[in-house]
């Protein structure tokens, strides 16, 4: 399957490395009621481009980032595993390490259009931090324009589940696999978000 690629050996060979970062996340994901959303403009934000793939070798899922924005510009390949006896809703072990630009460039080739946009804002909220993701469109990105989610990472299982989400959160989508990043980078928006969502201009929202 083209979908798989074998990554180059020294991308591999680094998870065996100190320099790799292991950690587990925990995080819920939710949809967003646009209309009432708060100002963004006060917020800090990236603009994230990113691609997923399967290493063929060691049949991880594989995510290679582009970060850029509020004083950071960097090339981050991912790698992606359940954790053993975790919850695949809300847990997952990842492995990080920095690239060079031209690795980035690499990958995102090898991922055969399986790739999003979005701009990321960082709100804080009750002691934790709401990563709110605004969907883009563009040449060589997988059309997503009209989403918006949020994600918010936790500590621990307790904490994740204590969490009371802000009035304008919608529906919560942590346990509906077709809103994994990559699988929106493969499939898009699944059809039935736009049932009832109306489709907001967000460059007019955004402008307000």
């Amino acid at each position: 399957m083209a979908y798989a690629v074998r990554l180059p050996s020294r991308l591999t060979s680094a998870l065996e490395k100190d320099g790799f970062v292991v950690e587990i996340e925990r995080e819920r994901k939710f949809l967003v009621d646009k209309s009432a959303m708060p100002d963004l403009s006060q917020y800090p934000h990236k603009e994230l481009l990113q691609s997923y793939f399967k290493d063929s070798r060691s049949g991880h899922w594989i995510r290679a980032r582009r970060v850029d924005g509020s004083g950071e510009r960097r090339n981050i390949v991912t790698i992606k595993e359940l954790v053993p006896g975790g919850n695949d809703d809300y847990e997952r072990r990842e492995a990080e390490h920095d690239i060079t630009s031209s690795d980035f460039g690499r990958l995102l080739r090898l991922s055969e259009g399986r790739v999003l946009s979005k701009t990321r804002y960082y709100i804080p909220h009750n002691g934790h931090v709401i990563e709110l993701d605004i969907y883009h469109s563009g040449e060589g990105v997988k059309s997503l324009e009209g989403l918006v989610t949020a994600e918010v990472e936790f500590e621990s299982m307790a904490d994740l589940m204590a969490f009371v989400p802000p009035n304008w959160f919608g529906a919560e989508v942590s346990s509906d696999r077709r809103y994994r990043s990559r699988k929106l980078a493969k499939y898009g928006v699944p059809a039935d978000y736009w049932e009832n969502e109306p489709r907001h201009d967000m460059t007019e929202m955004l402008r307000k």
